[in-house]
This record gives C-alpha cells, sequence and structure tokens, in this order.
C-alpha cells in the first residue's frame, strides 16, 4: 500500500511474511499476482517425479534361428521321378489277384508262371500303395479331431490308419515274395529287368535300402542297356547322399544324367547341383541348376505335375547357391535371364535368404530394389519391416529410424492405394503388420532401456523416433497402454513436455475406456495422471517465462491459455479419479492458483479455502491463506480481506505463532484500507481524522507513525497544509526512531515548496541531505541495532535516509538556490551534489551547469575556466563533448569583449586543429559538427578579406596612345569615302600620308587589343579562381549540415556570388572603347555575362531562406538572405523563391548544385579593316529571367561560359529594408 502526498510517497511494510504488498486497490495482476503467484507456487511442489522402470516383457523375441547350410536338403524326393506303375480300381484290382492266384494255384507252364508272377506282383503292390493312401486320409480327420478335443476319435482314427499301414506292409511283403521267386526260378524272364527294378523299388520303400541296393547292383550288371539303369543309379545317388557321402553320390548322379533320354535325367541333374553345393562349389552348383531350368522348359518325358515341381525348385536351388556368391546389386538382372517372368519371387527369395541368414546389408540392398520397383505393392510393408530389422541388428541405429520412419510412411501409402485385395494379400499385410509392430515396439524399449544406463543423447533420440512410429502406427494394439506412457517417460526426459502430457494423457484415456466397461485400469492409471500434471507444469513454466498478459484491472477475468488450462484439466481429473490422493492437496492448490493468476477469484478462493481450511497443518496451507486474502485485495474489496483474516485467524490450527501475528496485522491494515477508501473517494477531510482516530485505537500499532503520516498527506490533500505540515512536526517529535521521519522531513521541504516557500524549503532539502551524508558516514552500528529493536524494519534496510531522495533534494535545493538568485549557494550545492555522487548518470550534467551559473552573474572568464575544468574531468573520450565545449568557451570569450576577442579566435582555431588531429575518429562525430562549422565559418572571414583584394584589371598594354590610334583609323577612313565619292583613284600625298600612318596604326592598335584583353582575361581568371576556392570553403561548410552555421555559410556563399558579380558590372572597360555608345554596350555585355553568377547568388540565398522556415531558424544570416532576394527578385521570388530542398534528416542542408564561374575569355577578332568591339555571348542553362531590356549579343564572338548548369530561382530586385521574422514563415 503506497500512500501520496503531493509528487511524493512512502511505502507500508509488508502485509505478512509472505505476501509482500498489502491491498493493491484495483491493481492488475501483471503488477502484482502474477509475481505471488510464482513464489506460491514454489509451495506448491508435487516432489519428485517417479520414474518408472521400463518393462522388459514389452520387447518381443526378433531373433531369427541360424539356419546350417550343410543341412540343407532338396526338397524334390527320388520317389517323386522314380518309375511308378498305375494303380488300378481297386475292385478291379482285388478281381484280377483272385483270378491270378487261380491260375498260379493250377500250375501254370514256365513259360506263362513268370508272366502270372510278374502281373501278380504288381497288383499286390497296388494295393499295397492303396493301403498306403488311405492310411494317409485318415491325417486329416486326425487334426480336425485334436482342434476338436476329442481324444477318442483321435484314438480311434489312429488305430485304424494304423492298420492300414500294417495291411499295406501285408501286400507290400507278398509283391516282394513274388519279386524274389521270379528272380529264383526263372533268370531266363524276358522282362527279369523290370522284375530286379520293381524288387528294388519296394525294398526300398520298406526301408531296406541296403538289399534294395543289391538288386540295383544286380540290374545294373546283368541289363547295363535296360531302361531302369538310370534309376538304379539314381537309387545309389540317393543312399550315397543321405549317408553324406556326397562325392560317391556326385559320380552316380552322373551317371544316372548320362541317359539323357531317361526320365530321371532331370532329377539326377537336380541332385548333382546339391552335391556341387553341399561340397561348397556354388558356382558350379549355380550353372547345373540353371540347366535344369533350362531343361524344363523344354522336356517331355518327364510328367506337367514333377516338371513345375522341378523347375520351380531348380531356381528356389539357384537363389540358394547365388546368396553364397552372388552380388545382390546385379541379382535382379541376373535371375530375370533365370528366372524369366519368376525372377521376383527368386529375388525376393534371395532377400529371404540373406535376411534369415544374417547377412543383413545385402537383405537391405534386395528390399530396397524391390521397393523401388513395386513402392505400393501388398508386400511392400514386409519389404520395409525386414529392412528395420535388418538395420537394427546392424546396429546403425540412425538408419533405423530413417528406415521406421519409411516404414510408417509405406504403411500409409499402400492402405492409401487399396492394393491389398486377395486373401493372401491380406495375410501378407497383416503378417508384416505383425512383424513391424514386434520390430517398432522391441526397439523403442531396447533402446529407451540403452540410453536410461549410458544416457547418451543420440540413443534417446533414436527411441523417441521408435515410439513416436510405433503410436503413429499402432495405436490400438494391446501394447498401446504401456507404449504411450513410456513413450510419456522419454519425452519427460528429453523435456518434451507438452508431447510427454499428450502420450501420459492417451494412457490415461485407455483407462478411463476400462472403467467405463466396467474393467479394472491398468498399473499406470494413478501414475499416469500425476506425470500428466508434471509435464504440463514444465509446458506452463516455458509458457510463463514469455508470457505478456494484458495490463487489465484484477476485476477483469483473463482467458486462460491453453497450456495453463491443459494443467487445470489434468488437475481435476486427478481430483475427480483420486479424491483422497496423497497429492490431493498439492493439485488442488495449483488449481486454485491458476485461477488466482487469470484472475478468476471466486474458483481460486474456493480452492484456497480448502486447503487452508480443511488442511490447516498442511504446509501449502499458509501460502493459500495468503492468496485468499490477496485475491479480495486485488480486487479492491478491504471488508472482505478483514472478514477472511478473521475467520482465518479463528482456525487454531492454521493461526499459530508468527502467522498469527500476521493475520491480526492484516486485520488492522484491512482497516487502515478501509479508511483509505474513504480518501479515494475524496473524502479526504474525513480520511485524515479518521487516521488520526486509528492512532488513538490501535496506539501502540506498528502502523501508528504511518497513519500519522497518511493523515498529514489527507490534511494537504483537503488543502489544510497548514494542518498537514503540524502532523508532519509531530510525527517526527512523538516517533523520532520512525523510519517515517525522513520521508516526514523530505515532505515537509515539499510543502513548503508546494506553498512557494523556496528559501524554507530549500534549507530541509538541504537538511534531508545533510542528514544522509552523516547517516551514511557514521551510523552502520546504529543501524544494525535500529534493525534489532525493530523488527518491522526490512532486513535489508541499512539507513533510514534514502540516498535516492537525498541525491534529488540537494540537486532540488539547488534548482531552487537558483531561483532564488543565490548563485554562489547553488553552486555549492551543485559541487556537494558532484562529490557525493560522482558515478551518477547526470554528475556530468550538473558539473556543467555550474558554468551557468557563472554565466547569469556575467563572470564569463569564471565560465570558461570552469569548462576547462569539464573538459578535464569529465569530457573524456566524448569527442561532441570536446568540441561544443570549445565552441561554447569561445562564445563566452567573445561576449567578454576585448579581453576575450583574441582568445576566442585561438579558441576557434583550437576547435579546429581537434577536428582535424582526429583522423580516423572523425566519423565519430556527429553533434560536435556544429562547433567545427562555426570554427570554419569563422575562419572564412580572413579568406573572404584575402578575396576582396584580388582586383579585375583592364589597362591598355600597346603602343602609342589607343584614342590618337583610333583618330588615325578615322582619318583614313575619310579620305577613303571621299576619294570614293569624287570617283577618282589615284589619293593626293598628304591623302597617301594618312593612309600609311593608318596602316601602321592599325597593327599597333590590334596588337594592343590582344594584350590588353589578355590582361584582362587573366585577372577575370584570378578572380573566378578565387572565387571558386572561397565558395568550396563556404560549400565545405554546409555539407557539415549544421543548422546556424549552414545558413550562414549559404548567405555568405550568396554574398560571394553577388560580390563577383559587382565586381564584374562595375570593373574596368577596355581602355581602346572611345566612344560612349562602345563602353554602354560592352558594360551592357558584362552585365548579361554575370547573369548566370547572379542567379547562383539568388539559388544561394534561395536555399537558405527555404532552410531557415523547414529548421525554423530566423537568425540574422536567413533575414539577410530574404533582403537580399527580395532586392535581387521583387516581382517573381515571393511566389516561385521556395526550393524545396528535401534533406534525409531535419539537420542536412544541400548546397546549390551547381557553382558559376567565368572560365574563359577569349580577345576580340576584327573584322575586315574596321575595329570591331569585343562581345560576349551567355550559354543560358536556367530559368532565370534576363532583366528587362537586356539582349543577348551574337555573332561571331566568343563565349564567357558557366562550367555546369544551374539551380536558381526566378526573382527581381527589391526593397533592401531589414525584414520582419514574420517574412521568413512559410
Amino acid at each position: 500500500m503506497t500512500m501520496r502526498m503531493g509528487s511524493r510517497s512512502f511505502r507500508v511494510s509488508p502485509l505478512l511474511a509472505l505476501l509482500p504488498v498489502l491491498l493493491l486497490g484495483a491493481a492488475t495482476p501483471a503488477a502484482a499476482a502474477s509475481e505471488h503467484a510464482r513464489r506460491w507456487e514454489k509451495g506448491a511442489d508435487l516432489g519428485q517425479k517417479e520414474e518408472e522402470r521400463l518393462d522388459s516383457s514389452l520387447k518381443a523375441d526378433l531373433s531369427r534361428p541360424k539356419k546350417k547350410e550343410e543341412a540343407r536338403r532338396p526338397a524334390l524326393r527320388f520317389e517323386q521321378f522314380r518309375r511308378r506303375i498305375e494303380l488300378q480300381v481297386a475292385e478291379k484290382r482285388r478281381e484280377q489277384i483272385r483270378t491270378l492266384s487261380q491260375i498260379i494255384e493250377l500250375g501254370p507252364s514256365d513259360e506263362e508262371a513268370p508272366g502270372l508272377l510278374f502281373r501278380a506282383a504288381e497288383l499286390y503292390w497296388e494295393e499295397a500303395q492303396y493301403y498306403f493312401f488311405l492310411a494317409n486320409e485318415k491325417d486329416d480327420d486326425i487334426i480336425a479331431a485334436k482342434e476338436r478335443g476329442d481324444q477318442r476319435a483321435v484314438a480311434r482314427l489312429e488305430s485304424e490308419k494304423q492298420q492300414l499301414l500294417e495291411e499295406s506292409e501285408r501286400w507290400r511283403s507278398r509283391a516282394i515274395d513274388s519279386y524274389r521267386q521270379i528272380v529264383k526260378r526263372y533268370s531266363d524272364f524276358e522282362r527279369l529287368d523290370e522284375v530286379l527294378y520293381s524288387l528294388g523299388s519296394n525294398l526300398w520303400e520298406q526301408g531296406k535300402i541296403k538289399q534294395a541296393l543289391k538288386v540295383y547292383k544286380v540290374l545294373i550288371r546283368r541289363y547295363p542297356e535296360s531302361e531302369y539303369v538310370p534309376d538304379a543309379y539314381l537309387a545309389f545317388g540317393e543312399a550315397y547322399f543321405d549317408q553324406g557321402n556326397v562325392r560317391s553320390a556326385l559320380k552316380a548322379y552322373q551317371r544316372a544324367s548320362s541317359f539323357t533320354e531317361s526320365k530321371v535325367y532331370g532329377y539326377a541333374m537336380y541332385k548333382q547341383g546339391w552335391c556341387y553345393y553341399n561340397l561348397g562349389d556354388y558356382e558350379r552348383a549355380m550353372d547345373t541348376w540353371k540347366a535344369v531350368i533350362f531343361y524344363g522348359d523344354i522336356a517331355s518325358g518327364v510328367s506337367g505335375e514333377n516338371k513345375l515341381a522341378l523347375v520351380r525348385e531348380a531356381r528356389r536351388d539357384y537363389v540358394l547357391a547365388y546368396s553364397h556368391i552372388g552380388d545382390p546389386k546385379t541379382a535382379k538382372e541376373d535371375f530375370q535371364t533365370v528366372g524369366g517372368e519368376e525372377w521376383e519371387k527368386m529375388f525376393s527369395g534371395l532377400g529371404s535368404l540373406y535376411y534369415d541368414g544374417g547377412k543383413d546389408k545385402e537383405a537391405i540392398v534386395v528390399y530396397r530394389t524391390l521397393l523401388k520397383d513395386k513402392p505400393i505393392s501388398p508386400e511392400a510393408p514386409g519389404w520395409q519391416a525386414r529392412i528395420v530389422d535388418a538395420a537394427r541388428r546392424i546396429g546403425n541405429k540412425r538408419y533405423t529410424v530413417k528406415q521406421a520412419r519409411l516404414l510408417v510412411r509405406v504403411f500409409r501409402e499402400v492402405e492409401k492405394a487399396g492394393v491389398v485385395k486377395t486373401k493372401k494379400e491380406k495375410e501378407a499385410l497383416e503378417e508384416a503388420r505383425d512383424f513391424a509392430e514386434r520390430t517398432l515396439r522391441t526397439l523403442a524399449v531396447e533402446w529407451h532401456s540403452e540410453a536410461k544406463k549410458t544416457r547418451d543423447d543420440a540413443t534417446f533420440y533414436y527411441a523417441y523416433e521408435m515410439y513416436s512410429d510405433y503410436v503413429t502406427l499402432f495405436p490400438d494394439t494391446k501394447y498401446a497402454y504401456d507404449m504411450h506412457f513410456y513413450f510419456g517417460e522419454l519425452l519427460f526426459y528429453l523435456e518434451k513436455y507438452q508431447e510427454a502430457a499428450e502420450q501420459y494423457e492417451k494412457a490415461f484415456a485407455i483407462d478411463e475406456a476400462r472403467l467405463s466397461r466396467g474393467e479394472k485400469p491398468g498399473k499406470f492409471f494413478k501414475q499416469a495422471a500425476v506425470n500428466a500434471i508434471f509435464a504440463w507444469e514444465e509446458v506452463a513454466r516455458a509458457f510463463e517465462e514469455k508470457e505478456a498478459r494484458p495490463d487489465v484491472p484484477a476485476t477483469t477475468p483473463l482467458e486462460i491459455p491453453p497450456p495453463k488450462q491443459a494443467l487445470l484439466e489434468a488437475g481435476e481429473r486427478y481430483l475427480k479419479y483420486f479424491p483422497k490422493g496423497e497429492k490431493v492437496v498439492e493439485v488442488t492448490y495449483k488449481i486454485a492458483n491458476i485461477f488466482y493468476r487469470y484472475n478468476r477469484f471466486d474458483e481460486a478462493v474456493r480452492r484456497f479455502a480448502f486447503v487452508a481450511l480443511e488442511h490447516p497443518e498442511h504446509e501449502l496451507a499458509e501460502y493459500a491463506a495468503n492468496l485468499i486474502l490477496d485475491s479480495y485485495n486485488l480486487l479492491g474489496q478491504p471488508e472482505k480481506v478483514n472478514e477472511w483474516a478473521r475467520r482465518l485467524h479463528a482456525n487454531r490450527k492454521l493461526a499459530k505463532g508468527k502467522f498469527k501475528q500476521d493475520l491480526e496485522q492484516v486485520i488492522e491494515d484491512s482497516a487502515l484500507t478501509m479508511i483509505e477508501a474513504k480518501a479515494k473517494r475524496g473524502d479526504h477531510a474525513a480520511a485524515a481524522r479518521a487516521y488520526e482516530g486509528f492512532v488513538k485505537e490501535f496506539p501502540r500499532s506498528k502502523k501508528a507513525d504511518e497513519a500519522l503520516f497518511n493523515a498529514s498527506a489527507e490534511w494537504a490533500k483537503a488543502k489544510r497544509v497548514d494542518r498537514a505540515l503540524s502532523i508532519r512536526s509531530r510525527l517526527i517529535e512523538r516517533y523520532p526512531d520512525s523510519d517515517l521521519v525522513p520521508e516526514a522531513l523530505y515532505s515537509l521541504a515539499a510543502g513548503y515548496e508546494a506553498l512557494a516557500e523556496f528559501l524554507e524549503a530549500a534549507r530541509y532539502y538541504e537538511m534531508y541531505a545533510a542528514r544522509w551524508e552523516k547517516e551514511r558516514a557514521g551510523s552502520q552500528p546504529r543501524g544494525k541495532k535500529r534493525r534489532r529493536r525493530r523488527a518491522a524494519r526490512p532486513a535489508t534496510a541499512s539507513f533510514r535516509y534514502d540516498e535516492a531522495k537525498a541525491q534529488e533534494a540537494l540537486f532540488n535545493a539547488g534548482v531552487l538556490r537558483e531561483g532564488l538568485g543565490q548563485y554562489e549557494k547553488a553552486r555549492a550545492d551543485r559541487l556537494k551534489y558532484v562529490s557525493l555522487w560522482p558515478a551518477a548518470k547526470d554528475a556530468k550534467a550538473v558539473f556543467l551547469s555550474v558554468a551557468k551559473l557563472y554565466e547569469a552573474e556575467k563572470k564569463w572568464l569564471d565560465a570558461v575556466a570552469h569548462l576547462d575544468a569539464y573538459l578535464r574531468d569529465y569530457a573524456g573520450k566524448d569527442v561532441d563533448d570536446h568540441l561544443l565545449v570549445r565552441l561554447r568557451q569561445a562564445k563566452l570569450l567573445e561576449r567578454a569583449g576585448r579581453r576575450g576577442r583574441a582568445a576566442a579566435e585561438k579558441k576557434y582555431q583550437e576547435i579546429l586543429a581537434f577536428y582535424e588531429g582526429l583522423g580516423r575518429r572523425k566519423k565519430r562525430v556527429k553533434a560536435g559538427l556544429l562547433a567545427v562549422a562555426t570554427a570554419e565559418l569563422k575562419r572564412l572571414d580572413g579568406v573572404m578579406k584575402q578575396y576582396q583584394s584580388v582586383r579585375l584589371e583592364y589597362p591598355w598594354a600597346g603602343r602609342g596612345n589607343p584614342k590618337q590610334l583610333i583618330a588615325r583609323l578615322k582619318a583614313a577612313g575619310e579620305v577613303l569615302e571621299r576619294a570614293q565619292a569624287e570617283g577618282r583613284q589615284e589619293f593626293t600625298p598628304a591623302e597617301v600620308k594618312v593612309l600609311l600612318a593608318a596602316k601602321k596604326a592599325k597593327a599597333l592598335f590590334e596588337k594592343g587589343v590582344a594584350a590588353s584583353d589578355a590582361r584582362f582575361k587573366r585577372s577575370l581568371e584570378a578572380k573566378s579562381k578565387a572565387m571558386r576556392e572561397v565558395a568550396a570553403k563556404y560549400t565545405k561548410v554546409v555539407k557539415y549540415k549544421q543548422g546556424e552555421p549552414a545558413l550562414c555559410a549559404l548567405e555568405k556563399l550568396g554574398n560571394l556570388y553577388l560580390r563577383f558579380v559587382d565586381d564584374v558590372r562595375e570593373g574596368p572597360l577596355p581602355p581602346y572603347l572611345t566612344e560612349e555608345e562602345q563602353r554602354q554596350q560592352f558594360r551592357d555585355l558584362l552585365a548579361q555575362q554575370a547573369l548566370p553568377v547572379e542567379e547562383q547568388a539568388v539559388e544561394a540565398y534561395s536555399a537558405a531562406v527555404a532552410k531557415s522556415r523547414e529548421l525554423m531558424i530566423y537568425n540574422g544570416c536567413a533575414k539577410r538572405a530574404l533582403a537580399a532576394l527580395k532586392r535581387l527578385r521583387p516581382e517573381a521570388w515571393p511566389e516561385v523563391v521556395e526550393l524545396r530542398v528535401e534533406p534525409d534528416s531535419a539537420q542536412e542542408l544541400t548546397p546549390p548544385k551547381g557553382h558559376f564561374l567565368l572560365t574563359e575569355l577569349v580577345a576580340p577578332e576584327p573584322a575586315g579593316t574596321g575595329v570591331e568591339v569585343p562581345a560576349a555571348r551567355v550559354d543560358r542553362r536556367s530559368t532565370a529571367r534576363s532583366p528587362a531590356g537586356s539582349a543577348q549579343a551574337g555573332g561571331s564572338s566568343k563565349v564567357l561560359a558557366a562550367d555546369g548548369p544551374s539551380r536558381s530561382a526566378t526573382g527581381s530586385g527589391g526593397d533592401a529594408d531589414e525584414p520582419d521574422d514574420s517574412e521568413l514563415l512559410p
């Protein structure tokens, strides 16, 4: 609370230890509340944010089992390509078996027997196969029963299958017995090779491999040309291959493939490739499988199904071999050659092999190529997901992040394109989605865990990207809850608090949805709510640092900005679901504080009251109580402050110790504030009496002295200054130790000043400053003692007298003394001021003002001496100051009369010398250019005198007397005219003598004219040169762009031009011109020649007047320039004389654009026998009009030319009287 009297003010002691200002009335939160709120928020600490440990179970198992290349086996089996006997219909076959059995029992002949036995054996084999197929068909039924959980059906079906297999074996055994019987008894049977092959096949199918090989060996030895020999070799190859004897197997396959027409040729070649592969010869394996592929395209001896399988597997195995030695970058082109239309499957298979085999870089190359070719195919997400996993295994986190971001885009583009249509494509996409979900989830959690251990910023960032991609792609998975929460944890660590808050809220929203469905919330339910508050609090804190709230009354509610609104809603959410949570008080306090800071005091007070009254022993209770009081304070409702102070005081658990005393103080202060309300309503006399009554009611109050002071202030406002001064005197008497005594003393001085008692005011001001000086010099121990005695005194106060006021008091005293004409005392006050506060911002100006006091007493030389001290002690490196102070000294010396003139001239020279001595530092000169320009202008007075000493001369420079020579020429002319009139062509001796004399005279005359003209030209050139030099110096002054010096330079420049014109017009005439008419003609021509120079003078005067108007400088130079214009251009100038010179700034002055210079004068050339008077022609480039009656000379005369175009204003001569200042006004 601050009370003011006149322009003086004092500060009341704090409301509470935690509330720095009592009852600010309608103060704005920007001025008070915001600062309080920041202070209270320190008390509303939610504690340390708990950091949840990452759940390692979130990581999926992304490991892939290594496949042993040596264990790789061909997908095709020998049985698929071995010869088979077509199965017949079961019933027909059984009828045939019965018939053959009967025939064989009857004992057929030896020729018929082997054939019948062979046929019976084949039928037995077919029956064995029949039962074998029936047994295998039971597998589907068994699987279905297992899926149903029908164990009885499973047991029954497995039993039935076993019976069928046993039946199959009985028939196979009968077939073998029949084959053996043929071999033993009928060795000359013509189809014995076929019998041997069938016997071997059946033994093979029974698993009796050795016996089968023995039979095949007999077949090969006895029937090398049999069509079954390739099959026999193939069987040996298969046996060796299964035993791991790859080299023997290779030889057997090679023998089998030597029969190129055999139906097993393709398979034998195919198995050779596998032998090469297992021997590590991948290139030969590739070549072999490539041959198989080409063979499959043209083979006719292989069934359609087997051919497709053979080519398909050869392509697949070709890719397998390629994965060992091939370059992934050239694989596409290679597979297009080998695989034709199937190249893409081969290429994709290569990627899978690389990927499964741990060749991650190669896998990435393949999948990137596929993505480039088919960026939005159904397989694209799966390819990109594998790239992400491969990059993960490589360990390049940055690249993994990049590819994960690309995975998000690929998924979106594929889904957007609508290319996934078939069931297979949908399954592939779902598989890719599942894999991508597991990969991103694992990477996010894995890197998050790693980053927490290593504290590596880059790893945190990579985890951030993985979380971000995960929640973007998979917002609805069963892991989304955990991922949102942990993502929030990561974001909080990275100080991305708003994003963290949003993730916590998404996790919390999942739990809210669970509760709405009657389900149990997740493990992070409460923590997500609390962490959201932590995060939004950080967002709000950052917002506060740059927040600029409007300066509105506290009664105007402000819109709560989004960051604060979010924090508020997060807090309300916590209170809704956890009304008895351990952070209820802190959260309630934060919510209240937000309402408080945005002038929503009803909501704020309701919540602060909950904290203060419902939890009075909480550490935030006192803070809340303070803010309740401050809320009504800001609203300007002291009665509410008083009411709540009493209500809070009544709560014994809350009002204890120091806080209780503070509340009692508030009760007093609010009572004072209600008195202040009277004062604000303008009832100052009543307020003053009320303050005096307060002192009576609370005589021991710490505010008693303040109340007296306020009473004096109110009496002053009631225009009872006498009463006010009386009460201040009483305050000083009754409360000598009061901190308000200095203020009362100061206000006494101000009061006397208000009453125009300047002498008394000056005395009290000086007294205040003297007491401050004394206290500062020796009251430090007393200050410490006083602080112990007066608890209400601020701990930081060391002195009762305020230094700033002491400084102001002494300053005011000096001003008052000066006003009273007490210059000596004024100087003493100001010199004391400078000695006490040498570092004050205005010390320099105060010291400089002492010179003005000397000036007031016309002590010019003392002022100059003081300015010397100023230059020594204060000017420092300020070049402007140096120059301007010297200028001031020069003018003071000029005012000192004869004693100072020489010194003034020296000071001007000193200014120019100082300026020239600056060198490169000249560009730092700004205001000081005024001094330079003025000094330069002063120096030009002497230069102008030198210019005036340059004279024009036109002497006769020839022999003889020009008048006599002209007379002789005229006499000769008369002789010639007379002879012509008389019609004669002869002359008398006397006439001849006259003519001869004239001839000689003409030569002398012409020579004399030329010499005289040359002398005149030289003098004119010298005059012109001198004029140009002086004009350049004046122009230099103008270019300094300094108001008055520039105006005077322009006026003197006009004078220079005008003087040159006068010198030309009034200068000497050619001595050879004897006739008055010729002499007048020459004068007219010279006057015309001088017109451009006169226009330059007009232009300079016009510029001076125009700039005088623009800068509102009406000095003698401007007046003289105006007078000259009116004299030179009396008619036209008033309307058009104003030249619009538009400078870049108010101080910019531009010199006349061109300067007329007479640069050339050529002697006249006599024409014929007569004598021509020299003439001049003016090159007119301005718009100036010639004076009335003048004409431009023509003929072959030479030219007196200007050296460039000039700007001028039209005008004519006029009254030369001194103009009034009003005439200079625009």
